[in-house]
């Protein structure tokens, strides 16, 4: 009997953690293109390290290859047989990687041949798993190294969803290269795509299109109006997040003569400092750090808030937002939200009709947007069903995963 063939190329999809429970646009993306019939395969570095906290865990294990997490037989076997199988090929992309990069310390170095050695890896896993034309990665890390890699190797084409830009500022040459080798380029906003197009040039525009993260947007109720002063912010606990800026913001707000409650949900290498800062500055007893949460517990922190705030900035390593999923989240909820001009942000909210923004570093700039929003309580209903219509209109995790479907499907037809 004849198989069924696949209507659409079989990809396979690379990460660092999968599933991972603060990146759930990623595994409900691949559950997205499974939905629409495309045929995938998650290769992952590394198990979650919340499964018990993750929806659908076990399906998405099942669709899941990990990679040993030590130097394995495995993997010294993947090199001595694309050695002798494309030796040129290995050498030259190993010389390459060693060689790129603004930052030339041992660790950058270390990490760089470590994903080499999985890209060839990757390789191995590849032609073992049949079914699989193609490789795609949500990211623009060390992840898209091992990608480059195996492509190298295998001649497989590939794509890669451009998020924040980091990887611009510490391996612009790798990442330029790798951009113009691509296949497919997925940005999540229009400045990030720009930023690419200046370092790697013009020839790669037309491998772009513009891929919203996005939210399922049946799963978020627009909440009823709440006047508790509550102020919701849910990120990492990392300085690129803003969250001291969000902390200052209370203080400035007491002062004023309100009684605000700042809860924040997300963990990160900056807790202590968050608390201790809350400490010093008095609002002590206003300031809640939540931790980590379960999506649906999100949900219900966001129904009981009156304002949404997120200071993003950039951080002392260059490094930023794209467009917060976070933000999406708040205003899919019709929250009023508070955010900065930086990044894609500014292509979600439009300042004055579906949030406010304001300069990044600015406390007391932060302060008074959250307080025309508690003040002004037509207003804050105005923009926050207008921040609901927009993630209607452009941010569903449906219609951007049909587009990149599209964007796939498209760009390898004619290659397989």
């Amino acid at each position: 009997m004849k198989e069924d063939v696949p209507t659409s190329p079989g990809l396979a999809y690379i990460c660092h953690e999968f599933p991972k429970l603060t990146e759930t646009f990623v595994y409900r993306e691949v559950k997205g293109l499974r939905d629409r019939g495309r045929t995938i395969k998650v290769f992952a570095m590394k198990s979650p390290e919340n499964p018990e906290q993750i929806d659908g865990l076990e399906d998405l294990v099942s669709i899941t290859r990990y990679f040993p997490s030590d130097i394995s037989l495995e993997l010294l076997g993947a090199q001595v047989k694309w050695i002798f199988k494309r030796p040129l090929r290995y050498f030259k992309e190993l010389i390459g990687i060693i060689a790129a990069g603004k930052r030339t310390n041992g660790l950058s170095l270390f990490y760089r041949a470590i994903y080499f050695l999985r890209g060839v890896q990757l390789a191995s896993m590849i032609e073992e798993e049949r079914d699989f034309q193609c490789m795609h990665t949500p990211a623009t890390g060390h992840e898209l190294i091992s990608v480059h890699t195996a492509h190298v190797l295998t001649d497989k084409p590939y794509g890669f969803t451009l998020h924040a830009p980091w990887a611009l500022y510490i391996q612009s040459s790798l990442l330029a290269g790798h951009a113009r080798d691509a296949t497919w380029i997925a940005s999540i906003s229009e400045d990030a795509r720009e930023r690419l197009v200046n370092l790697a040039g013009e020839g790669i525009r037309e491998k772009f299109r513009i891929v919203h993260c996005g939210v399922c947007i049946e799963d978020y109720t627009p909440v009823k109006e709440h006047v508790s002063g509550k102020i919701a912010s849910v990120a990492s606990l990392g300085e690129l997040k803003g969250l001291d800026l969000l902390i200052k913001a209370t203080a400035i707000l007491t002062r004023r003569g309100f009684n605000p409650s700042l809860v924040i949900v997300g963990d990160g290498p900056r807790r202590n400092r968050l608390e201790s800062m809350a400490r010093e500055l008095g609002v002590s007893d206003k300031v809640s750090l939540q931790g980590v949460r379960h999506p649906d517990q999100v949900r219900d922190l966001l129904s009981e808030t009156t304002v949404f705030a997120l200071a993003c900035r950039v951080d002392s390593r260059k490094d930023r937002d794209g467009i917060p999923v976070a933000l999406m989240e708040a205003m899919a909820m019709g929250l009023p939200t508070v955010s900065t001009r930086i990044s894609g942000i500014p292509e979600l909210i439009e300042d004055e009709v579906s949030g406010l923004l304001v300069e990044p570093d600015d406390a007391e700039a932060l302060a008074d947007a959250i307080e025309r929003l508690l003040k002004n309580r037509d207003f804050a209903k105005s923009v926050g069903k207008a921040g609901r219509r927009k993630v209607e209109r452009h941010f569903t995790l449906e219609g951007q995963v049909e587009r990149l479907d599209e964007l796939i499907s498209s760009k390898t037809s004619h290659r397989l």
